[in-house]
Protein backbone atom coordinates (compact mmCIF):
# COMPACT_ATOMS: atom_id res chain seq x y z
CA UNK A 1 0.00 0.00 0.00
CA UNK A 2 3.16 2.42 0.02
CA UNK A 3 3.36 2.73 -3.81
CA UNK A 4 3.82 -0.74 -4.15
CA UNK A 5 1.15 -0.56 -7.30
CA UNK A 6 1.12 1.65 -10.17
CA UNK A 7 -1.41 3.95 -10.78
CA UNK A 8 -4.11 2.46 -12.37
CA UNK A 9 -6.05 3.84 -15.57
CA UNK A 10 -4.84 4.98 -19.03
CA UNK A 11 -4.74 8.27 -20.66
CA UNK A 12 -7.76 9.20 -23.10
CA UNK A 13 -6.62 10.33 -26.71
CA UNK A 14 -8.13 12.79 -28.40
CA UNK A 15 -7.11 11.20 -31.41
CA UNK A 16 -9.07 8.11 -30.04
CA UNK A 17 -12.28 10.83 -29.96
CA UNK A 18 -11.65 12.23 -33.08
CA UNK A 19 -12.18 8.17 -34.63
CA UNK A 20 -15.01 7.84 -32.61
CA UNK A 21 -17.18 10.69 -34.58
CA UNK A 22 -19.22 9.35 -37.35
CA UNK A 23 -18.62 11.06 -40.64
CA UNK A 24 -22.38 12.23 -41.10
CA UNK A 25 -21.75 14.77 -38.19
CA UNK A 26 -18.53 15.61 -39.25
CA UNK A 27 -20.70 16.98 -42.23
CA UNK A 28 -23.24 18.71 -40.51
CA UNK A 29 -20.14 20.48 -38.50
CA UNK A 30 -18.71 21.49 -42.53
CA UNK A 31 -22.02 22.95 -43.55
CA UNK A 32 -23.03 25.10 -40.52
CA UNK A 33 -19.58 26.58 -40.85
CA UNK A 34 -19.74 27.18 -44.75
CA UNK A 35 -23.47 28.59 -44.14
CA UNK A 36 -22.11 30.55 -41.20
CA UNK A 37 -19.36 31.92 -43.33
CA UNK A 38 -21.56 32.87 -46.16
CA UNK A 39 -23.97 35.06 -44.08
CA UNK A 40 -21.12 37.05 -42.69
CA UNK A 41 -19.65 37.92 -46.36
CA UNK A 42 -23.29 38.56 -47.13
CA UNK A 43 -23.37 41.02 -44.08
CA UNK A 44 -20.25 42.45 -45.05
CA UNK A 45 -20.70 43.26 -48.40
CA UNK A 46 -24.29 44.64 -47.53
CA UNK A 47 -22.68 46.76 -45.07
CA UNK A 48 -20.21 47.74 -47.12
CA UNK A 49 -22.27 49.19 -49.50
CA UNK A 50 -24.39 50.82 -47.43
CA UNK A 51 -21.24 52.85 -45.71
CA UNK A 52 -20.18 53.73 -49.93
CA UNK A 53 -23.87 55.11 -50.32
CA UNK A 54 -23.76 57.03 -46.76
CA UNK A 55 -20.03 58.39 -48.47
CA UNK A 56 -21.86 59.48 -51.77
CA UNK A 57 -24.34 60.96 -50.31
CA UNK A 58 -22.02 62.88 -47.44
CA UNK A 59 -19.96 63.59 -50.74
CA UNK A 60 -22.71 65.23 -52.80
CA UNK A 61 -24.17 67.53 -49.57
CA UNK A 62 -21.06 68.90 -48.93
CA UNK A 63 -20.64 70.21 -52.85
CA UNK A 64 -24.01 71.63 -52.26
CA UNK A 65 -23.06 73.36 -49.38
CA UNK A 66 -19.30 74.37 -50.96
CA UNK A 67 -21.77 76.28 -53.96
CA UNK A 68 -24.26 77.43 -51.49
CA UNK A 69 -21.32 79.42 -49.43
CA UNK A 70 -19.77 80.56 -52.82
CA UNK A 71 -23.10 82.00 -54.02
CA UNK A 72 -23.59 83.68 -50.50
CA UNK A 73 -20.29 85.12 -50.71
CA UNK A 74 -20.61 86.42 -54.28
CA UNK A 75 -24.18 88.26 -53.05
CA UNK A 76 -22.57 89.53 -49.72
CA UNK A 77 -19.35 90.98 -51.57
CA UNK A 78 -21.29 92.57 -54.29
CA UNK A 79 -23.45 94.44 -52.01
CA UNK A 80 -20.98 95.20 -50.04
CA UNK A 81 -19.58 96.89 -52.72
CA UNK A 82 -22.63 99.22 -53.60
CA UNK A 83 -22.60 102.75 -52.18
CA UNK A 84 -26.15 101.96 -50.91
CA UNK A 85 -24.61 99.79 -48.06
CA UNK A 86 -23.21 101.74 -45.47
CA UNK A 87 -19.47 100.26 -44.63
CA UNK A 88 -20.28 99.95 -40.35
CA UNK A 89 -23.15 97.57 -41.42
CA UNK A 90 -23.65 94.02 -42.88
CA UNK A 91 -25.76 93.80 -45.79
CA UNK A 92 -28.65 92.10 -44.27
CA UNK A 93 -31.68 90.62 -45.84
CA UNK A 94 -34.22 93.30 -44.31
CA UNK A 95 -32.01 96.05 -45.65
CA UNK A 96 -31.47 94.91 -48.90
CA UNK A 97 -35.67 94.39 -49.39
CA UNK A 98 -36.16 97.84 -48.46
CA UNK A 99 -33.39 99.48 -50.34
CA UNK A 100 -35.54 97.36 -53.38
CA UNK A 101 -38.76 98.71 -52.20
CA UNK A 102 -37.39 101.96 -52.27
CA UNK A 103 -36.46 101.79 -55.76
CA UNK A 104 -39.43 100.80 -56.93
CA UNK A 105 -41.50 103.14 -55.23
CA UNK A 106 -38.83 105.76 -57.06
CA UNK A 107 -39.18 103.87 -60.08
CA UNK A 108 -43.14 104.29 -59.86
CA UNK A 109 -42.83 108.20 -59.40
CA UNK A 110 -40.38 108.89 -61.77
CA UNK A 111 -42.44 107.20 -64.73
CA UNK A 112 -45.55 108.81 -63.83
CA UNK A 113 -43.50 112.05 -64.15
CA UNK A 114 -42.27 111.83 -67.48
CA UNK A 115 -46.23 111.01 -68.09
CA UNK A 116 -47.04 114.06 -66.90
CA UNK A 117 -44.26 116.02 -69.05
CA UNK A 118 -45.35 114.12 -71.95
CA UNK A 119 -48.94 115.28 -71.47
CA UNK A 120 -47.52 118.77 -71.12
CA UNK A 121 -46.11 118.21 -74.31
CA UNK A 122 -48.67 117.43 -75.85
CA UNK A 123 -50.97 119.95 -74.93
CA UNK A 124 -48.29 122.64 -75.26
CA UNK A 125 -48.13 121.31 -79.04
CA UNK A 126 -51.66 120.90 -79.69
CA UNK A 127 -52.44 124.68 -78.14
CA UNK A 128 -49.63 125.76 -80.71
CA UNK A 129 -51.28 124.07 -83.47
CA UNK A 130 -54.63 125.68 -82.64
CA UNK A 131 -53.12 129.48 -82.99
CA UNK A 132 -55.16 131.71 -85.37
CA UNK A 133 -53.87 132.58 -88.45
CA UNK A 134 -52.96 135.87 -87.60
CA UNK A 135 -50.40 134.58 -85.32
CA UNK A 136 -48.57 132.89 -87.77
CA UNK A 137 -48.69 135.96 -90.13
CA UNK A 138 -44.62 135.79 -89.79
CA UNK A 139 -44.65 131.97 -92.11
CA UNK A 140 -46.46 133.88 -95.09
CA UNK A 141 -45.62 137.61 -95.34
CA UNK A 142 -47.40 137.76 -98.68
CA UNK A 143 -50.51 136.81 -96.95
CA UNK A 144 -49.53 139.56 -94.41
CA UNK A 145 -49.34 142.32 -96.45
CA UNK A 146 -52.28 141.30 -98.29
CA UNK A 147 -54.37 141.79 -94.96
CA UNK A 148 -52.93 144.51 -93.85
CA UNK A 149 -54.48 146.47 -96.88
CA UNK A 150 -51.15 147.02 -99.11
CA UNK A 151 -52.92 147.02 -102.20
CA UNK A 152 -50.74 148.24 -105.37
CA UNK A 153 -51.57 151.79 -107.39
CA UNK A 154 -52.33 150.06 -110.32
CA UNK A 155 -53.41 146.46 -111.30
CA UNK A 156 -52.96 145.24 -114.29
CA UNK A 157 -54.37 141.96 -115.95
CA UNK A 158 -51.38 140.53 -115.65
CA UNK A 159 -51.12 140.48 -111.55
CA UNK A 160 -54.61 139.04 -111.60
CA UNK A 161 -52.82 135.25 -111.46
CA UNK A 162 -50.26 136.41 -109.06
CA UNK A 163 -52.92 137.24 -106.52
CA UNK A 164 -54.62 133.82 -107.27
CA UNK A 165 -51.64 131.81 -107.01
CA UNK A 166 -50.94 133.78 -103.87
CA UNK A 167 -54.07 132.61 -102.39
CA UNK A 168 -53.19 128.58 -102.83
CA UNK A 169 -50.71 128.41 -100.10
CA UNK A 170 -52.44 129.99 -98.29
CA UNK A 171 -55.49 127.21 -98.62
CA UNK A 172 -52.45 124.63 -98.46
CA UNK A 173 -51.29 125.84 -95.31
CA UNK A 174 -54.70 125.39 -93.64
CA UNK A 175 -54.99 121.95 -94.62
CA UNK A 176 -51.58 121.10 -93.31
CA UNK A 177 -52.56 122.47 -90.13
CA UNK A 178 -56.02 120.63 -90.14
CA UNK A 179 -53.89 117.10 -90.95
CA UNK A 180 -51.32 118.67 -88.20
CA UNK A 181 -54.55 118.87 -85.81
CA UNK A 182 -56.41 115.42 -86.98
CA UNK A 183 -52.82 113.57 -85.89
CA UNK A 184 -52.43 115.31 -83.20
CA UNK A 185 -55.66 114.65 -81.36
CA UNK A 186 -55.45 110.94 -82.83
CA UNK A 187 -51.83 111.01 -80.63
CA UNK A 188 -54.11 112.66 -77.73
CA UNK A 189 -56.41 109.99 -77.75
CA UNK A 190 -53.40 107.28 -77.29
CA UNK A 191 -52.38 108.85 -74.17
CA UNK A 192 -55.67 109.65 -72.47
CA UNK A 193 -56.06 105.74 -73.20
CA UNK A 194 -52.95 104.90 -71.96
CA UNK A 195 -53.70 106.79 -68.93
CA UNK A 196 -57.25 105.47 -68.69
CA UNK A 197 -54.96 101.88 -68.41
CA UNK A 198 -52.90 103.53 -65.89
CA UNK A 199 -55.48 104.88 -63.76
CA UNK A 200 -57.62 101.48 -63.87
CA UNK A 201 -54.22 99.83 -62.34
CA UNK A 202 -54.28 102.60 -59.75
CA UNK A 203 -57.82 101.79 -58.74
CA UNK A 204 -56.59 97.90 -59.00
CA UNK A 205 -53.84 98.44 -56.51
CA UNK A 206 -56.18 101.32 -54.67
CA UNK A 207 -58.65 98.33 -53.98
CA UNK A 208 -56.44 95.54 -53.06
CA UNK A 209 -54.73 98.16 -50.23
CA UNK A 210 -58.30 98.85 -48.86
CA UNK A 211 -59.13 95.25 -48.73
CA UNK A 212 -55.97 94.73 -46.53
CA UNK A 213 -56.92 97.24 -44.37
CA UNK A 214 -60.23 95.59 -43.94
CA UNK A 215 -59.27 92.50 -43.32
CA UNK A 216 -56.26 94.10 -40.98
CA UNK A 217 -59.04 96.46 -38.80
CA UNK A 218 -60.95 92.64 -38.49
CA UNK A 219 -57.74 91.23 -37.26
CA UNK A 220 -57.51 94.09 -34.65
CA UNK A 221 -61.27 93.92 -33.63
CA UNK A 222 -60.69 90.39 -32.85
CA UNK A 223 -57.62 91.11 -30.73
CA UNK A 224 -59.81 94.09 -29.09
CA UNK A 225 -62.36 91.56 -28.43
CA UNK A 226 -59.51 89.55 -26.07
CA UNK A 227 -57.64 91.98 -24.66
CA UNK A 228 -59.29 95.59 -23.07
CA UNK A 229 -56.62 97.48 -23.34
CA UNK A 230 -56.31 96.94 -27.07
CA UNK A 231 -60.12 98.16 -27.27
CA UNK A 232 -59.50 101.28 -25.15
CA UNK A 233 -56.40 101.97 -27.86
CA UNK A 234 -58.34 101.68 -30.24
CA UNK A 235 -61.19 103.67 -29.64
CA UNK A 236 -58.30 106.77 -28.62
CA UNK A 237 -57.07 106.37 -32.39
CA UNK A 238 -60.59 106.53 -33.67
CA UNK A 239 -61.90 109.21 -31.66
CA UNK A 240 -59.27 111.88 -33.34
CA UNK A 241 -60.16 110.50 -37.06
CA UNK A 242 -63.92 111.07 -36.82
CA UNK A 243 -63.21 114.85 -35.02
CA UNK A 244 -61.24 115.64 -38.34
CA UNK A 245 -63.87 113.98 -40.19
CA UNK A 246 -66.40 116.21 -38.75
CA UNK A 247 -64.27 119.52 -39.05
CA UNK A 248 -63.23 118.66 -42.81
CA UNK A 249 -67.57 117.95 -43.38
CA UNK A 250 -67.87 121.56 -41.67
CA UNK A 251 -65.40 122.96 -43.79
CA UNK A 252 -66.29 121.93 -46.86
CA UNK A 253 -70.15 122.81 -46.33
CA UNK A 254 -68.68 126.06 -45.68
CA UNK A 255 -66.98 126.31 -48.77
CA UNK A 256 -70.64 125.36 -50.42
CA UNK A 257 -72.04 127.89 -48.86
CA UNK A 258 -69.14 130.51 -50.07
CA UNK A 259 -69.54 129.47 -53.66
CA UNK A 260 -73.50 129.94 -53.90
Amino acid sequence: MDGDHPASGNKRSFEGDENDISPASKKCCTCTKVCEEGVAAAMIASLTESLQSCKDELASCQRELESAKAETDKWNSAFKKESFVPASKSPEPAFVIDYIQTLRSSDKSLKEKLEIAQMKLAIRDLKSQLKPASMKTDEYPEVDSEHQGSTPAGPSLGEIPKDDEQEEPDIESLKTIIEDQFRMIQTQNSNFQTQSSHIETLNSQIQTQNSLFQRFDAFFDYLAAKDPHLAALRSTNLNPKNDQAGTGNDQAGKNDSNTV
